[in-house]
């Protein structure tokens, strides 16, 4: 295991772009994980307003078809999110090991 230093870094715009740079094939990934990522806290957000009207019809007939939409939409949701979750996490293990490698830290 190596000692770490005292010595402290600051940000430096041009490493940081260079790292980003290195990953120029997978713009694509990062795109469609923060838009599934998006659309996954929208869908997430409209569960508890179609729960509100489930609830408020307890004590009338019970639309079946908006229970199962709620419950459809709540499963989606969390398979998107995950597969968000999954893209981000795999280019966020990418720019870890290339910052690691440019400034030699070992493992």
């Amino acid at each position: 295991m190596q000692a770490r230093s005292n010595k402290k870094t600051t940000f430096n715009f041009k490493t940081f772009m260079t790292l980003i740079n290195r990953i120029h094939p997978r713009y694509w990934q990062l795109l469609l994980g923060f838009f599934l990522g998006v659309v996954a806290t929208a869908m997430q957000l409209m569960v508890p307003g179609l729960a509100k009207g489930i609830i408020n019809s307890i004590g009338r007939s019970m639309n079946v078809e908006l229970i199962v939409g709620v419950i459809l939409l709540f499963v989606l949701s969390t398979i998107i999110g995950a597969f968000s979750g999954s893209i981000l996490g795999f280019l966020a293990k990418m720019w870890f090991t290339s910052c690691a490698q440019r400034f030699g830290i070992k493992f």
